[in-house]
Order: C-alpha cells, then sequence, then structure tokens
C-alpha cells in the first residue's frame, strides 16, 4: 500500500521561514496558508476562516521571525505563527494599490 502523500502544488509559492516551509495559493480567492511540518504533516489556513490572510499572494519572514502578508487593503502585517488562528501582531500601510489609485483613492 502507499501510503505518500501528495500534495497538487500548481499556483503554490513555497517560502522557506525559519525552520518551516510556507506556502500560500497564488491564483485562488481567497488565499490559504500551507505550514508544512516533515513530509506528512501539512496544516491548511483558508482564507474563509481568517480573512486577515485571503488576499495574501505571496509571504516573506520578518527580522523577528514572525510571518509577513499582504492584507486586502494593502497593509504588510505581522502574523505569529505560534497560534490558530494567526495573531497579528501589527500592519504597516503600504503605497497605495493599483485598484484603489484607479478609483481615484
Amino acid at each position: 500500500m502507499d501510503t505518500t502523500y501528495y500534495l497538487y502544488a500548481r499556483d503554490l509559492l513555497l517560502r522557506p521561514m525559519a525552520t518551516e516551509l510556507w506556502g500560500v495559493t497564488s491564483a485562488s480567492s481567497p488565499s490559504s496558508l500551507y505550514r508544512f511540518e516533515g513530509p506528512t504533516r501539512i496544516d491548511e489556513i483558508d482564507g474563509h476562516d481568517q480573512t486577515n490572510i485571503s488576499c495574501a499572494t505571496d509571504l516573506a519572514e520578518s527580522a523577528n521571525g514572525n510571518l509577513l502578508a499582504m492584507s486586502c487593503s494593502n497593509e504588510l502585517q505581522e502574523l505569529s505563527t505560534d497560534s490558530r488562528p494567526l495573531k497579528l501582531l501589527g500592519a504597516h500601510p503600504t503605497l497605495p494599490s493599483e485598484s484603489a489609485r484607479a478609483m481615484g483613492r
């Protein structure tokens, strides 16, 4: 019996963060995050359940080792990965999004 777990990785951006591997869906809305813990455990954080990650299209690691992701309001969010749901540690405004500029905001 083959017990290998396969994840369909199309449109999934993989990013190493500290000692873990994270992934974010890049072509679906809302986005989902995936935390890979070894070859057999994959945790999904669904953007339907946690709206502050629902617009994330990429991930990065902060200087403190926390997860960085963009919000739907174009803020750079720092999120703690030690809890579920992910805890918002801070949000920092960025430049206006293309859609906001097109609407004159």
